[in-house]
Parts: C-alpha cells; structure tokens; sequence
C-alpha cells in the first residue's frame, strides 16, 4: 500500500527533507511546525567555508526551503500535535488547530541545546565573553567578531555527563567547532584558538580532514575546564591537562562552550500524545537496525528527535523516513540511512 496523506510533524531540516521526499514519491503531504516559520536550529547556524567548503551543511537549509516551497506540501506553522488515534492507514489526528486524517505519521520535532546556564562554574551568562558557539555566530553574521588575541572552545558542554543522565556523545559538537573556528580564521589570522576537549570525534573523512586542517593551526588540548574565572579583565580557565598530568590556568580573551544536543523539553509530551516510547536519553526509540521506526507501527522518525545528528545526515534520515512511510509496509522494508 502506498499512503495516500503523510503528516510530518516539524519543519526543520529533517522534516522539510521528509516532506520533500513524501512528495516526490507520490502522497499528499501536510507539515506541521510550531513555530511562526521553518528552518528549525539551523536557521541560526553561518557558513563556515574559508577557502573551500567545509561541509557544515548550512546552505541545505535554504536549498530545502525553496524545495519545499516549490512542492505541492501544505505547510501549517504554530500548530501543534494534541492526540493521536486509530492505525496505519487510518489515523485521527487532532491538531491545536483543527483534526485530519492521515494514513502515516513522520515526527521531525526536532532537539534542543543543553542549557549552558546549568553549568555555572563555567560562567554563561555570568561572565562577558563567555559565550555558546551559536551566540558567537550569531555575533559574526552581525559583523561582530570576536575582540582580543585569544579564544576557548569548551567540548561536551551538556554531554558525556553521566549526573545529568547525559551521558552520551552528542556527536556532532567536536566537527563543529573545528569548522568554526577555522572559519574565525580566514578573518582573523592573528587570533589564537585553543580547543579543550575529552576525546576529539574524528571518525568519518570529512571531520578527519577537518581534524587535519586544524592541527596545523589550532591549539587542541585534552582536559575540560572546571570552572571559569575572571582576572584583570580576562577570562581565566581552571584544568586537568590530562597529557601533562596536572591542574593548570590560562588567561583567554573569550570562551565559547560547546553546548551538546539535548532532546526537547515536551517530548516527553508529545510521545504520549503519539503513543510511541522513549529511550533512556529522552529521544524517541528507534528500532534496532531501522531506527526511523518508532514504538508504534506507521508512526515514523527523522532528525534529531530520534538521535544527535549533523544537518547533513539528518535530512539523510528525514529521506529515509519518507520513504519508509509511503512504502507503507515499515516492517518490510530496507534503507539504508546515508
């Protein structure tokens, strides 16, 4: 059976991919965003390019848009999911603006940054000049680079933190950083740039490449500050220098922290609300070997609802779960997630 009316719940890049993809395969389409306009966290993120492109993937945002915009989707911003009855192939939703049907559901609800407020010794929002990586490309595509010589990247802000219940790698914070830091270099050839970090995320030859581009002119340093300070007008870090064995100081211009991919404070809502499970993070459960499926049949997953991804892959699995949803036989049916 192929489904006739797919609801995509998001309208980030996940869910903007899902659509694109559920329309091109034939169903008829309604997405679904809560907020006044599309583009989810991605909208905030700068390119990253310097002299040749760095795969940051930003420019597929504004690419799904006008695909979107183009497709014969019908896109309904502030509205949001209420309940969810029936089967595949015969679901009742009920919308905070209205019930339809469909006959398959694609949750693209998306993810949060962790709060780096919750981490006070680190100085956010405490401390000028500590700042998120999303606040300070915010402040370069408002023509404000950083000021001063010297400048932290923080890793795992809100990951690896097992007290938290957070005790997963986000994934895509240490690729990152690297590409934004680069990035502040084309401009700004004189600065110095020092990563601190747990484990550098290497894997896959896009981020090696990075990792090898930034070797050469980044400081990487093992060993997460512990607090940060301030001292005659600088901003002072406290670490364990795990390859020299020792608690050591440094005096830096800014700090940006690397804040982890968090799941969203209502998702615990809404999978009631979808009848669908939760794994131990607070993700929506995918299933083992096709993680775009969700707990309950014809419900399906795309983004990072279901996991931490780059924007990259995350329209990858938004593909695969349109794919999935009009095959209309998920049990059956084999992708593979690129």
């Amino acid at each position: 059976m192929v489904a006739e009316r797919i609801l995509v719940i998001g309208g980030g890049v996940a869910g903007m991919a899902a659509a694109v993809a559920a329309g091109q395969l034939g169903c008829e389409v309604i997405l679904v965003e809560r907020e006044p306009r599309l583009g989810g966290q991605a909208i905030a993120y700068a390119c990253k390019a310097t002299d040749r492109c760095l795969h940051c993937g930003v420019c597929l945002v504004s690419d799904l848009r006008e695909e979107l915009a183009a497709s014969a989707a019908t896109v309904r911003t502030g509205t949001t999911l209420q309940a969810l009855e029936g089967r595949p192939g015969a679901f009742r939703v009920e919308l905070s603006d209205g019930v339809l049907e469909a006959e398959a559901i694609i949750v693209a609800s998306g993810m949060t940054p962790a709060p780096a407020a919750e981490w006070p010794d680190l100085g956010y929002g405490r401390l000028p000049g500590v700042l998120t990586g999303t606040d300070l490309e915010q402040a370069v595509r408002r023509g404000e680079p950083p000021t001063g010589g010297q400048l932290a990247f923080v890793q795992c802000v809100g990951s690896r933190c097992p007290a938290r219940g957070r005790d997963y790698c986000s994934e895509v914070c240490c690729p990152y950083a690297l590409r934004l830091a680069l990035g502040l270099l084309v401009d700004r050839p004189d600065l110095k740039i020092s990563i601190f970090y747990n484990d550098l995320q290497t894997a896959g030859r896009i981020t090696h490449n990075l990792y090898e581009q930034a070797r050469e002119k980044i400081r990487l340093v093992q060993g997460i500050p512990a607090r940060v300070g301030q001292a005659d007008g600088r901003l002072t870090l406290v670490y364990d220098d795990v390859r020299q064995a020792a608690v050591s100081r440094e005096a830096f211009d800014g700090v940006v922290l690397s804040v982890g991919i968090w799941p969203r404070p209502d998702a615990p809502a809404l999978a009631r609300a979808l009848g669908i499970n939760l794994d131990a993070a607070g993700f929506f459960a995918g299933q083992p070997g096709a993680n775009w499926l969700s707990s309950r049949p014809g419900v399906f997953l795309a983004g990072c609802c279901q996991k931490p991804r780059t924007l990259a892959d995350s329209i990858a699995h938004g593909r695969a779960a349109a794919t999935a949803a009009a095959a209309g036989a998920a049990a059956r049916w084999e992708v593979k997630v690129g």
